[in-house]
């Protein structure tokens, strides 16, 4: 057993949740009475400083180690989160996603399961996340992975809508329900995935670059991790202490 100490800002201490059932928090709320009293069934741990903490009753952990840092990759776990956060939040689980301060690592994952599950687009995604938890602030690296895991998923939209639209096309014509003037199609910008200006809070009001896709994105992200082998020497701040220090009890997980 070793004492840990985190220095956190009194306003990220709090949980919020922003969706049913998928909450997210700093490590100030790691406590028995705040997992119990908000009746958490999973904790997914997305640090590398944070242990698991093992005096919290009985959950599951699921344990993510990124730092938070503009070069980390985190669109590789994406897929792997959002189903996980999506199979537990279905058999009426509730599940906690934590980084330190609770404004970074865990509001990028809850942003990739909103964007996957819900089938909002960032935008709308962020605008959600902020109106329950106004503190988050996502590091540029990671909003990038953001965009390139939403136009990967209208990708995946538009293929299917694709698909559906050219067999029921063929289903209407059998049945001689397209006349000779044609029938209407919704066009494939109607999806749930927005393509309207959105404000990025690096780069302020955009236009979505189309120009991304999963292709792009794995291979750009392949090269930062490159870079980052390159970089190893370089250090990284990863949590900068503000306010009156925590003293959090912690076990180390072998």
């Amino acid at each position: 057993m070793r004492q840990m100490v985190f220095n956190i800002n009194s306003q990220h201490a709090k949980i919020s949740e922003v969706v049913p059932g998928l909450f997210i928090s700093g490590v100030c709320a790691l406590t028995p009475s705040i997992i119990a009293a908000n009746k958490i069934d999973v904790i997914i741990n997305t640090t590398v400083e944070v242990p698991n903490v093992k005096s919290l009753g009985k959950v599951e952990y699921v344990k993510v180690s990124l730092k938070d840092a503009p070069d980390a990759d985190i669109y590789s776990h994406f897929d792997y989160l959002c189903a996980k956060i999506e199979r537990m939040i279905k058999t009426g689980k509730k599940v906690l996603i934590h980084s330190v301060q609770g404004v970074s690592r865990c509001a990028t994952f809850c942003l990739a399961y909103i964007i996957k599950a819900h089938e909002k687009s960032l935008a709308d995604a962020y605008e959600l996340l902020k109106s329950k938890r106004v503190m988050v602030k996502i590091n540029e690296g990671f909003w990038k992975q953001l965009t390139a895991f939403e136009q990967a998923m209208k990708n995946l939209q538009d293929e299917c809508y694709e698909s559906s639209t050219s067999f029921n096309a063929e289903e209407a014509r059998s049945n001689n329900e397209i006349n000779s003037s044609g029938g209407e199609t919704t066009s494939l910008s109607d999806n749930k995935y927005s393509s309207r200006s959105y404000y990025d809070p690096f780069f302020g009001l955009s236009e979505y670059p189309q120009t991304e896709s999963l292709s792009f994105a794995q291979a750009f992200y392949s090269e930062l991790k490159k870079r980052a082998k390159r970089q190893r020497k370089i250090r990284t701040v990863v949590f900068k202490p503000v306010l009156e220090p925590l003293y959090e009890q912690a076990e180390i997980v072998a």
